[in-house]
């Protein structure tokens, strides 16, 4: 469950708020789903494993354990809803390379899907703190490694941040991209050929295009 949402979540939340900067659109998109994928992969083994080895948490007596049950319950039923509402998203219309107009559909999505994801993450967070309380002997290890987790995503956004300056910097010093030198070389040629051209008839009478007057040859003094 640490790994699942301590790391892979923060990942995938991260990610689509700080890497979207990165060229050929869609590699945020990419590590979104793998990592929200496999988290929710690893949710459904940790909850099996829970059930195996500690049976039924949800029972009268065991309320340190329930509390930690029910919200793990919580977490894993909002992962549930995220998963669904990502399925059935409403997409972008094509604008063909142009900045897409969102839907209303679209906006009210995007609304719910970052509030409950933010949701979900903050109170998965407040799960993992109530199962480290019931861990027994192995308490301070998970103590440890809850406080571990609470640092990790500083670290990542961190990193994000300074990739996407980097980006933004190398973006900024680079010259124009070749269809662009092209162009401006195409019209900066159309313009010197139209100046040098200029209008039909001048060649006679620009002197330096003007043939240079015949030399008349001068007699012979032993003539």
């Amino acid at each position: 469950m640490i790994v699942a949402w301590g790391i892979l979540v923060p990942i995938a939340v991260l990610s689509s708020i700080l890497f979207r900067h990165k060229p050929r659109t869609g590699v945020w998109f990419i590590i979104h789903r793998l990592c929200n994928g496999l988290a929710l992969f690893l949710t459904i083994v940790g909850i099996l494993y829970a059930f195996v080895k500690f049976g039924n948490v949800f029972q009268e007596g065991a309320k340190p354990s329930k509390r930690h049950g029910t919200l793990g319950m919580t977490t894993f039923s909002c992962a549930m809803i995220q998963l669904m509402m990502g399925l059935c998203r409403p997409h972008l219309p094509d604008s063909e390379g142009q900045p897409a107009q969102k839907t209303r559909q679209r906006t009210i999505f995007e609304v719910m899907h970052r509030g409950l994801g933010y949701s979900t993450v903050a109170l998965a967070y407040t799960t993992l703190y109530f199962g480290a309380q019931v861990s027994g002997t192995s308490r301070d290890r998970f103590m440890a490694a809850w406080y571990a987790v609470l640092g990790f995503p500083v670290a990542v956004a961190a990193w994000m941040l300074w990739d996407k300056f980097q980006h933004r910097h190398l973006h900024e010093e680079l010259p124009q991209p070749l269809s662009q030198r092209n162009k401006s070389q195409e019209q900066l040629k159309r313009v010197s050929s139209s100046l040098s051209s200029g209008p039909p008839g001048d060649e006679a009478t620009d002197p330096e295009l003007a043939e240079p007057p015949a030399v008349e040859s001068m007699p012979d003094d032993d003539a």
